[in-house]
């Protein structure tokens, strides 16, 4: 992860990830998770890959459909996780 990202932009691209890693984990492809959510594809994708940070409800939203909760996504996702540093680059 480049060290030049802003607090908000490292918490977008680890949420992404957070987010991929889980809808891979369930074995779920963006299209079925798509029609899962009533949420665009093109959104969801742009969350995973850190484009777009997910409002709220869209974020329930997708937990909702992968079998968690907001919480649990949030989990060692800095800066939402409480931690107060961020995870070491790479």
């Amino acid at each position: 992860m480049p060290e030049k990202l802003e607090r908000h932009q490292v918490g977008r691209v680890l949420l992404g990830r957070a987010l991929r890693a889980r809808r891979t984990e369930l074995g779920l492809s963006i299209t079925e998770l798509s029609f899962r959510t009533s949420l665009s594809a093109y959104s969801l994708s742009s969350y995973e890959q850190g484009r777009r940070l997910p409002p709220l409800e869209a974020l329930d939203l997708v937990a909702a459909a992968m079998d968690t909760n907001v919480r649990d996504l949030l989990r060692d996702v800095w800066p939402w996780d409480g931690v107060e540093e961020p995870p070491p680059a790479g």
